[in-house]
């Protein structure tokens, strides 16, 4: 025992990464062979884990260097090694508005609701125009990646399905089934079901 943490008060800063390489492998295998994607919230924290991996890593490089450097070592090699830290450091902290940039952007608002006898995971895409696209309910984590319908609701950033479902705003839409069948299409001026 006392031999394992040894090893892994030298080895513990890749464990975040390889766990987070692995969690990444076992979820494109399972979505792979599922046709499933991530919904938002979860992707989210897959993307964050991405991250403290990362920051742990530098730590843990940091942490090492100065338990390996010798004691010996001249001023102004510590002196450099601290700076080269320091401007890693000012770096993660300057980079860290960017993935939280990063993260609000690829954020999109879920809504599970029952349309045309499916349960439906109905993802808000509100940048420039306000678009909402739905596909098949999984559970927490997926949802099918096959489109079963698409909603435009026009011009604005907005969350069109934040307060209930109100298809009289949408300006056009369209649903397919399961097996790719038209189930209905329309547009504000007329609705013209599929068949």
């Amino acid at each position: 025992m006392k031999r394992f943490l040894k090893v892994l008060s030298w080895c513990w800063g890749p464990i975040p990464l390889l766990f987070f390489l692995l969690c990444s492998a076992g979820l494109g295998i399972y979505k792979s062979q599922n046709d499933v994607i991530l919904r938002s919230v979860p992707f989210q924290l897959l993307y964050w884990g991405f991250i403290f991996s990362i920051i742990v890593i530098l730590i843990w490089v940091f942490v090492l260097v100065f338990r390996v450097m010798p004691k010996k070592e001249s001023k102004i090699t510590h002196g450099s090694w601290a700076i080269a830290c320091g401007v890693v450091s000012m770096s993660v902290l300057l980079l860290s508005p960017i993935a939280i940039f990063f993260s609000v952007m690829q954020y999109e608002p879920e809504h599970v609701m029952e349309l045309h006898g499916m349960k439906m995971v109905g993802r808000v895409s509100s940048f420039l125009d306000v678009n909402v696209s739905y596909y098949e309910y999984q559970n927490f984590f997926f949802c099918g990646s096959k489109e079963l319908g698409r909603e435009w609701y026009g011009s604005g950033g907005y969350d069109p399905l934040e307060d209930g479902y109100h298809p009289e705003r949408r300006r056009s839409w369209e649903f397919y089934d399961l097996d790719g069948n038209l189930i209905e299409r329309g547009d504000s001026s007329g609705t013209y079901n599929g068949g």
